[in-house]
């Protein structure tokens, strides 16, 4: 094995242990926050105004929206992340296979 060989191996593994973490990011767990339903509505609201209950059911919905698609943004993130290690593995693992063997 050349130097050039083991270099590249070197990153692919550096981008290996980057997907690693990257993936353990990605399944571990994330909190969404879940409007009011019904359930819960009712038994928090049964005495209030019905306009009031309208106006917290909807500012509840637009926080919860909120909340959820920054989660979802960061998870999408953190896939692109995870895609560009793995391109940079397997392009690092090739560069070494060809380095190997044209040098």
């Amino acid at each position: 094995m050349n130097a050039g060989s083991a270099i590249l191996l070197a990153f692919a593994l550096v981008s290996y242990i980057l997907v690693a973490l990257a993936v353990f990011r990605q399944i571990g767990g994330r909190s969404v926050r879940r409007s009011l339903q019904a359930d819960s509505l009712w038994l928090k609201s049964w005495n209030h105004d019905v306009l009031d209950v309208k106006h917290a059911l909807v500012a509840d919905i637009a926080e919860a929206y909120k909340h959820n698609k920054l989660a979802m943004l960061d998870k999408g993130a953190v896939l692109m992340w995870t895609l560009r290690f793995v391109v940079a593995e397997v392009i690092f693992v090739g560069g070494s296979l060809l380095a190997n063997r044209l040098l």
